[in-house]
């Protein structure tokens, strides 16, 4: 069927960026695909906000601690004394 609707320039081309930008930082582009593909076959415009709510939301949790040992410094005058 798909959307009829005409939008101006300046509106189409905003609704463009707003839903790249929101591709780019859900990393959803496959999921919000699906979803505008759905929304212009129900004859309808995607809506950011709509589309947003829509995404299963992000895993926006912190790594676990990574331990890390230090180098001791005097171990870099070793290598440095190789080099010469």
């Amino acid at each position: 069927m798909g959307c009829a609707v005409r939008l101006p320039r300046r509106d189409a081309c905003r609704r463009m960026v707003d839903l790249l930008w929101l591709a780019h930082e859900e990393g959803c582009e496959a999921e919000l695909a699906g979803l505008i593909a759905d929304t212009l076959a129900d004859g309808q415009l995607p809506e950011v906000r709509i589309l947003k709510s829509k995404l299963e939301p992000r895993q926006r949790g912190l790594p676990d601690d990574t331990p890390v040992t230090l180098t001791d410094l005097a171990s870099f005058d070793d290598l440095l004394e190789a080099r010469t």
